[in-house]
């Protein structure tokens, strides 16, 4: 476990010293390597460090779509409520990796999001997460809020909830 709280440590960090200038993006990808304490006794990353390290992305995401300003501003708390996950091929001690993070669909509540890991042109393993956004304990139809910051509806492709539903275009 602290070895996710360092690399998110450190991906917050590399975040504020040179990702604010940059500009947002709609898919967050983070380049990592598996290191001995990520292994099970297989020699091949642990099931549950994929969701862990899947977190990171989680974050890195709010950070390079701007929703992290939605988040704080409206004090939201980000929340999973599912995930599934499907592991294509094992990532072995000492591969580099890129855990690619994007918004899959929107819907009323709900925010489905698409984490995959590659390694170079090869898919390890892909994951459908559902998460909601709460405010004081009680999950926020996301649409009309995000619709007061124009800049991060643009990032992420989402319609007003005034031409339809939340579906991302």
């Amino acid at each position: 476990m602290m070895t996710v709280r360092l690399r998110l440590a450190t991906v917050l960090a590399r975040w504020a010293l040179t990702g604010r200038r940059k500009p947002l993006e709609s898919v967050s990808r983070l380049s990592m390597r598996c290191w001995p304490s990520d292994l099970d006794v297989n020699l091949h990353m642990n099931n549950s460090r994929y969701l862990g390290l899947m977190d990171i992305g989680r974050y890195h995401l709010l950070l390079v779509t701007g929703l992290w300003r939605v988040v704080y501003k409206e004090r939201l708390a980000p929340v999973l409520v599912g995930a599934e996950i499907t592991f294509k091929r094992s990532i072995r001690p000492g591969e580099t990796f890129v855990l690619e993070t994007s918004l899959a669909e929107s819907q009323e509540k709900a925010s489905v999001l698409r984490q995959r890991f590659w390694v170079g042109d090869e898919l390890a393993a892909e994951a459908k997460v559902t998460a909601l956004f709460l405010k004081k304990g009680r999950a926020q139809v996301l649409g009309p809020v995000i619709e007061r910051y124009p800049e991060v509806m643009a990032t992420l492709a989402i319609a007003p909830a005034s031409q339809g539903d939340l579906a991302q275009t």
